[in-house]
């Protein structure tokens, strides 16, 4: 167990906190000088203004606090890509290093073993200046970490095209022991469903289902298209792809070619909140509805 003083980890992620915003900004100054040189760019929504549209994922960048009427446990997202030049990249590794240091600086201090320390810990941060100043501004009441920790998306070189899927049924199931099953209810304070685990056998295992919510994946095609270490051909989308703008690849064949319009299309069909299918898990019988905990046949 770490002999760091709670006070320290407390102090880590709001040094963390404000390095990121502190580098957010730089790097929408970059991204405003990208615009202005009219480097390509779309975003979800467009407005067919660049300046706009530039203006539009600056904002979706510098978001990482909870934004209004969305859920608390989902993050805000908005897919599209954006060519960017040296300096912006430059920035962007420096954005994603700050974002790590604070993801690590958020584990280092949940690890202490003392949940209701940590809490208090989480509520001192809340109240940090630099903290309260960017939820006060914002109109907004608590910080998202999922949105200040995910990283910026930056391809290794231009592609040649982009094609957006939206994926709508997305999950994730872990298969617990009873007595995992029952430190997590614990955790989360939840004494119905603890009692419940409780009578079951012990040796008995529990499914933890965890629905994904509906986003976008991005399939990249190269120009040489071939596979390459460190060159992905599928990322999530969840905020807009960066690229390196080559502009004698522009010249040969042209702005890089996407299917955003498209899958916006498709967007207004999603159909989401229901239970995957699976016949191995007793759907009919939840352990706790709240926490997604459901017995196995």
């Amino acid at each position: 167990m770490s002999s760091v003083p709670l006070s320290a980890k407390r102090i880590a992620i709001i040094d963390a906190y404000k390095a990121l915003v502190d580098t957010l900004q730089v790097l929408g100054s970059h991204l405003r000088v990208d615009a202005k040189n009219n480097l390509p760019c779309w975003i979800q929504q467009d407005t067919n203004n660049l300046q706009k549209t530039c203006d539009g994922i600056i904002s979706i960048y510098q978001t990482v606090t909870r934004v209004k009427d969305i859920d608390p446990k989902e993050s805000f997202t908005r897919f599209g890509l954006m060519a960017a030049s040296d300096d912006t990249l430059l920035c962007v590794r420096e954005v994603n290093e700050c974002k790590a240091a604070l993801k690590e600086a958020i584990k280092d201090l949940k690890q202490h073993q003392r949940a209701e320390l940590v809490a208090g810990a989480f509520d001192a941060i809340r109240r940090a200046p630099i903290i309260r100043e960017a939820l006060r501004s914002a109109g907004l009441s608590q910080l998202h970490i999922k949105q200040s920790t995910r990283k910026i998306i930056v391809l290794p070189e231009m592609p040649l095209k982009i094609s957006f899927t939206l994926s709508r049924r997305g999950h994730m199931v872990y298969r617990y022991t009873r007595d995992q099953a029952i430190r997590y209810a614990n955790k989360r304070n939840n004494k119905a469903a603890v009692d419940t685990l409780s009578k079951l056998p012990e040796g008995s295992f529990v499914a933890h289902y965890r629905q994904r919510a509906p986003h976008v994946r991005a399939n990249i095609i190269y120009v040489d298209r071939t596979k390459q270490p460190g060159r992905p051909d599928q990322v999530s989308a969840y905020m807009p792809i960066l690229y390196p703008y080559d502009q004698q690849q522009s010249l040969s064949c042209g702005p890089v070619i996407h299917n955003g319009e498209q899958t916006l299309l498709k967007m207004t069909q999603e159909d989401i909140g229901r239970l995957p299918r699976n016949g191995k898990v007793d759907k009919s019988h939840p352990i706790s509805e709240s926490l997604k905990l459901y017995p196995y046949l």
